[in-house]
């Protein structure tokens, strides 16, 4: 049974930011298992539909470039790229579905079909985004080693889906326990417990990488992100969340570090500004009260439906004892990242019920009166209330009498 629900003809797919589409019963779909395990075949006109899973950027580590050719047989190392692509085949089983596409930041508009703005923006190629790709190529290439990802290569260009009006539906894709490299799963209608809550100022400089991955599992934050630009006018602080995941199906697990800009606009209103820090708004003691909304959101959100949620796994990593060099060898953790979490129904609140930050900041930090100085003042306006100005005893008597002689004098007048 097929998880993903699309149209039959790739010719009924409609592209964002585009007009024109694919001829009708010309082009026709075809899978990663396909380009991976099959006999060599003609893909000029095939159609591989996919979606986006995160970005990273290469580091200086001996894998983070090196390529394992089929042809050769062996291990090289390459500069041709800077940053990786990690896709979800729409058409593959689950556990063989994800794939590598390397970038090279110098000619990624070739990649991007030329779509600079969507690449840049916030609803264009970021994690979640549905792409089209024409022509693949044949998978002769794996990603750090011969177990390692398949490398997707192709020159046609991506083009971003509109996948509301082209119809395209999911379903659960599992992850599995039993396949080793990395894969990637979708679950719908999941219940979120959070378990920490952190906001943090992340090194992500635009809306590409969406801030996923940025904290290593050291919890230090990566130096910077796989983002091609700078946006303007975004903050640097979102939330950074711990929590534990229940399915509808029964299975749980814990997800570590979570941190997605567009994740955290979902929640609030208008994002964080970015004039403001987190020292700021912990000095102001404003961070609970937006912790305490940040939880009712999320219940909402679970009694109407739940979250769906995209990401990718792998077994993980433990430290060698035998190994003198400090290697590594696989455990039998299975780490689990989300990449994109979203309601499954639309929002049960208005938009004036999200979180904003900004109102809750400048409550905080309205100025009051401290306790003893209120008493204080309000004392010294009841006595200013009750204190009527007095003349002296003597002088009283004085005045009395004087007013009492003038009353007299008035009386003999008029008699």
């Amino acid at each position: 049974m097929s998880r993903v629900t699309c149209p039959a003809d790739p010719g009924e797919l409609r592209f964002l930011g585009e007009s024109a589409s694919i001829p009708q019963g010309v082009a026709s779909y075809v899978s990663l298992k396909e380009l991976e395990e099959s006999e060599p075949i003609s893909t000029a006109l095939s159609i591989l539909l996919a979606q986006v899973i995160t970005y990273r950027k290469t580091g200086t580590k001996p894998n983070d470039k090196s390529l394992y050719s089929r042809v050769s047989q062996s291990t090289k190392q390459s500069n041709n790229f800077d940053r990786t692509m990690t896709l979800m085949c729409l058409k593959s089983p689950p556990g063989s579905n994800t794939m590598i596409v390397t970038l090279d930041g110098r000619k990624s508009d070739e990649v991007f079909s030329q779509c600079l703005s969507a690449r840049d923006s916030k609803d264009g190629f970021g994690p979640g985004a549905i792409v089209a790709i024409r022509g693949p190529e044949m998978i002769s290439t794996y990603f750090g080693e011969k177990s390692g990802l398949p490398v997707l290569q192709f020159t046609g260009g991506m083009k971003l889906v509109n996948k509301a009006v082209s119809r395209i539906t999911f379903s659960t894709i599992p992850s599995s326990s039993t396949v080793k490299r990395m894969h990637a799963f979708f679950y719908e209608g999941v219940k979120v417990t959070l378990r920490q809550m952190n906001m943090a100022m992340t090194n992500c400089c635009g809306n590409l990488c969406d801030s996923i991955d940025m904290k290593s599992s050291d919890g230090t934050w990566k130096s910077s992100c796989p983002c091609f630009v700078v946006s303007k006018g975004i903050g640097s602080i979102v939330f950074d969340l711990n929590f534990s995941v229940e399915t509808p199906q029964g299975a749980s697990f814990e997800v570590l570090r979570f941190t997605s800009r567009s994740f955290t606009g979902l929640l609030t209103r208008n994002g964080f500004p970015s004039s403001i820090n987190v020292e700021q708004i912990e000095k102001a003691g404003a961070d609970y009260l937006i912790y305490s909304q940040l939880e009712q959101r999320i219940q909402n959100i679970n009694d109407n439906g739940g979250f769906d949620i995209l990401g990718w796994i792998r077994i993980g990593l433990k430290n060698d004892v035998s190994s003198a060099e400090g290697l590594k060898v696989r455990s039998s953790d299975m780490v689990r990242h989300v990449t994109r979490m979203r309601a499954h129904n639309a929002l049960p609140f208005s938009t004036n019920k999200l979180i904003n930050v900004e109102e809750i900041l400048t409550e905080a930090t309205r100025p009051t009166l401290p306790v003893a100085s209120a008493k204080t003042a309000d004392k010294s306006n009841l006595d200013d209330t009750s204190k009527q100005p007095s003349l002296p005893a003597a002088s009283a008597e004085r005045a009395g009498k004087s007013n009492l002689d003038d009353d007299s004098k008035e009386t003999a007048e008029f008699v």
